[in-house]
């Protein structure tokens, strides 16, 4: 750097209001101390949006809210086919049960076994109240086909079952 250089650049920083003599501290180091708390606590100042990126924002946040409640219809329907495979579950259940009952009714009936056939008279009513009540919300005739096949395998499952014992 030459004379010339190194004067013009201890004028600048004489304006500029550093100490640029011999003895001085160097530069960096008066610019550290003069602005010490700017430095270590620096403001944030924050820019405004553009039309731009609140437009994006606003798409996104649709987007987000078109995804919750896609993801909610989804459960829902999950549900829906959950309570719908319990539901035939419960009927075919219910009609094993049905057809052992009945069949151990008709037995005591032929043996004469009176409190048996008292016992199986009592109970019967209510073997029935588990799938009466989805009988009776069915609204399609698809859902009536799937209830009676349902039934009939519950039925089928209850005959093999009293065969097994009765051998």
């Amino acid at each position: 750097m030459t004379k010339d250089e190194k004067e013009f650049l201890d004028h600048i920083f004489n304006i500029l209001g550093y100490d640029t003599s011999d003895g001085a501290p160097p530069i960096h180091e008066q610019f550290y101390e003069r602005y010490k708390e700017q430095i270590e606590n620096p403001v944030v100042i924050e820019k405004e949006p553009t039309f731009l990126e609140l437009e994006q924002e606003e798409k996104r946040r649709k987007w987000r809210e078109y995804n919750r409640v896609r993801q909610e219809k989804l459960w829902e329907e999950r549900k829906k086919k959950k309570i719908i495979m319990k539901k035939y579950l419960i009927i075919g259940l219910s009609a094993l049960i049905i057809e052992i009952c009945s069949t151990f009714y008709i037995r005591s009936v032929a043996e004469g076994n009176l409190p048996m056939m008292l016992f199986f008279a009592g109970i019967s009513p209510f073997l029935g109240l588990p799938f009466l009540g989805y009988m009776v919300e069915s609204k399609t005739w698809a859902e009536r086909i799937k209830q009676a096949i349902s039934s009939s395998i519950g039925y089928c499952i209850g005959v093999l079952v009293v065969i097994y014992f009765i051998k």
